[in-house]
């Protein structure tokens, strides 16, 4: 809900409420009367939220990386997932399925002195038959109540889970290099979080059904015998052709779900290349070629799709078929025995073999089922989040003189806390060990970011290398200009210095928190504001200051919901120049210490660059290193050093009066430089002029722009029938959907 002090009905609740769940009753009479929408929602308490869902998931799954690397195992991911969940759930779940059982195991014995006590007694007496009567009842409640709540529990540790594994995966991604990232997109992530993490959400119910399921298939074989006779035991015989056949479904499914996964992944795949290269599909009208492959792999998917189905529903038909089988074999074999039926021990017989159908069919082969494909999905997520990410350790940062350190265990070395973050790939990639935070060393502690003889390639397959011992040193306060012509590996700089390059050769060492601009600059779906802060907390006096010297006032002044406009796909479109200012002020709103700035110059007119540059790089981050890539010469020559690359090397470094005076070559790869981005920025700035030129006409009308949310797709009302028929008829023909009604009609008949 909107209104922060409302709470969420479930804390408040009592005994009563919370048995019957009476406490959802009020959102249930709001959905009955209206749509709900987000804000009808019950706020989330502090124990779901996804931020500390995530952060415990990646706690455990450290840790058993760490304890894994120490005793030379293989990490497994659902280990971690075991210990996320709290001892007190463990013991909760563990009790109500001891209650279950116990009624699961008590109900028939009751039924059975109940049919006895009528069948042998002259006359019945309620005094006699009314506590057996109430025994059931009170049976039967509690095992729903018991059931019930443990349904529910489960289901929001399953719900934590699946909510934890989402966000691992995602925050995974954010971590890995570029070099790693390429080769991880056969393993598609929209797979891996929707699917995947649907198996893992429905692992939960499967977990807690399988456990104790031996219990009660024991205590019911120990029934049979008991209250019936042992021959009765050859027929339940019967359910354990049940099980080894489950166990051999719930494999193979297993192994269909993986292949059939994989085969999804390389279709999504491809659908990913034909948007991303939708012009040049259609420019060659390679529509049908690419049409019929994708079909083609659609075919193979939805094979293994059925083949799945078809073991699934053996399990399922098992369920409806096994307890007559058990019962016909049971009842023939006392008969050929000689024994005495009576109508109350073939009741009873029943009875008991119905409870062990649903322990054989349901609590273990279909659970196997469940966790089989559960063991697929983690092992998938496993690939991806198992992945090297990139090494660096994020400081406590409170102030720029104040700086909290790490000392870092590295195979066995231990590095002393002159860096924050160290790389270091001649004697091959490090793996952390562990990190300390030191006390009491912070105050001499200064942002820094050194380059000593780095080299780099863009990727593992890549021949050349993007950089060839490139060294770079700025300390705080400082300004460096980075420039040289398109491709020679300036923004490869910038990369490697974030840890996104693999290096193979030579150190890079910095102190301080870094904010990176991209060259592309980006926005996602949300308001202004929202794409500034960033999820920080949020400070006003800040806010508009990184507003004034982004230059972004005069923008937000014609959205007629200001800053709380919403941009991106659903909102309002931003020029070229917009976005890059925007990604600008997301930077310099981080605080951060050293500021990596990829040519964000580019994408503004001249007049704009020049406040972007004095305002802000000059003089609002005055004090912070800057790594600024530029190739405008005004902007180069107020920079404390200049570092000019040429295919991945440094051609010269120093001031701009030292590299120009007497460097004719240099002089002119600078003005190279310039020439080859002044075709981009003409092109920038004709996208730019002609949104500015957009928004203009539409102020002729009004003051302000003022644009509506567009609102998601949604359709309200009664589902026609007509609709169910359309969804049956694209799944089968006619005759088919007629001869499966029949057949169902005949199976509830009898």
């Amino acid at each position: 809900m909107e209104d922060a002090s409302v709470r969420n009905p479930r804390e408040k609740a009592g005994f009563l409420s919370l048995l019957t769940f009476s406490w959802i009753n009020d959102i249930l009479k709001l959905g009955s009367k209206q749509p709900l929408e987000e804000k009808h929602l019950f706020p989330v308490d502090t124990s779901n939220q996804a931020e500390r869902l995530v952060a415990d998931l990646e706690r455990e799954w450290l840790a058993e990386e760490r304890v894994s690397e120490q005793n030379r195992t293989k990490p497994r991911l659902w280990r971690a997932m075991t210990r996320v969940i709290s001892n007190r759930e463990y013991i909760t779940l563990a009790l109500f399925r001891s209650f279950y059982t116990i009624t699961f195991i008590l109900l028939p014995v009751i039924v059975w002195f109940f049919l006895k006590s009528i069948s042998t007694a002259s006359g019945i007496s309620y005094k006699t038959t009314l506590p057996f009567v109430i025994g059931i009842s009170l049976v039967a409640i509690t095992r729903s109540a018991c059931h019930a709540q443990a349904m529910f529990l489960v289901e929001v540790i399953a719900i934590r889970l699946k909510v934890a594994s989402i966000g691992l995966v995602y925050k995974k991604i954010l971590k890995l290099k570029r070099s790693i990232l390429e080769d991880t997109i056969s393993e598609n992530t929209i797979n891996l979080v929707s699917n995947d993490a649907q198996a893992i959400e429905q692992l939960g119910y499967a977990v807690y059904t399988f456990s104790f399921s031996v219990l009660d298939i024991t205590a019911s074989m120990a029934l049979l015998w008991y209250l019936v006779a042992w021959q009765a035991l050859i027929g339940a015989s019967f359910f354990l052709a049940v099980v080894a056949y489950g166990s051999f479904a719930a494999h193979k499914a297993g192994k269909v779900r993986h292949q059939s996964a994989a085969i999804t992944d390389k279709r999504l795949e491809i659908m990913k290349d034909i948007i991303t290269g939708i012009r040049v599909v259609k420019m060659y009208a390679w529509e049908w070629n690419f049409t019929d492959l994708v079909a083609q792999i659609r075919r193979k998917e939805i094979s293994l799709i059925r083949i799945r189905g078809f073991i699934v529903s053996s399990i399922y038909a098992l369920f409806f078929t096994s307890s007559a089988i058990a019962g016909f074999i049971s009842v023939t074999t006392l008969l050929l025995t000689e024994n005495t039926l009576t109508s109350f021990k073939v009741f009873t017989l029943l009875s008991i073999l119905a409870n062990l159908k649903m322990a054989v069919t349901i609590f273990i082969a279909d659970s196997l089922r469940y966790i089989a494909d559960a063991r697929t999905a983690c092992n998938r997520m496993q690939r991806l989040i198992g992945k090297k990410s990139i090494l660096a350790y994020k400081m406590d940062h409170h102030a720029k003189d104040k700086l909290s350190t790490l000392e870092v265990y590295l195979k066995g070395r231990r590095y002393r806390p002159q860096f924050i973050r160290t790389e270091s790939f001649r004697t091959g990639t490090p793996t952390l060990i562990s990190a300390r935070k030191l006390e009491g060393t912070s105050q001499n502690m200064q942002p820094q970011a050194c380059i000593e003889n780095v080299s780099c390639f863009c990727s593992q397959a890549s021949e050349h290398p993007a950089l060839q011992n490139v060294s770079l040193s700025a300390t705080n306060g400082k300004l460096v200009g980075i420039t040289g012509p398109v491709g020679s590996g300036k923004s490869s700089l910038l990369m490697s210095i974030l840890g996104e390059l693999p290096i193979s050769s030579g150190k890079i060492s910095c102190i301080g928190k870094m904010a990176f601009v991209s060259q592309m600059p980006w926005v996602y779906s949300g308001t202004v504001q929202e794409n500034i802060v960033f999820g920080r907390q949020f400070d006003e006096q800040r806010y508009n200051n990184v507003i004034e010297v982004c230059d972004l006032e005069k923008d937000i002044a014609r959205f007629a919901k200001r800053d709380l406009t919403e941009i991106g796909q659903r909102g309002v479109i931003l020029s070229g120049g917009q976005r890059a200012r925007v990604s600008l002020a997301r930077a310099i709103y981080s605080d951060a210490d050293i500021y990596l700035l990829d040519d964000p110059l580019s994408a503004v007119d001249a007049k704009v660059g020049k406040h972007l540059f004095d305002r802000c790089i000059k003089e609002f981050l005055a004090g912070r290193i800057r790594i600024l890539v530029t190739h405008q010469l005004q902007f180069l020559k107020q920079t404390d050093t200049i570092v000019m690359l040429q295919n991945g090397s440094v051609v010269c470094q120093g001031t701009y009066s030292e590299i120009v005076k007497g460097k004719q070559r240099v002089f002119s790869l600078i003005s190279e430089a310039k020439q080859s981005s002044n075709c981009e920025e003409d092109n920038e700035q004709i996208v730019t002029v002609f949104s500015d030129e957009t928004m203009n006409v539409t102020k002729a009308g009004r003051e302000r722009v003022d644009l509506e949310d567009e609102e998601e797709d949604r359709m309200v009302g009664t589902v026609k029938w007509w609709l169910y028929w359309k969804y049956f008829r694209a799944a089968l023909p006619n005759v088919l959907i007629a001869s499966l009604a029949i057949f169902f009609a005949i199976v509830q008949g009898e």
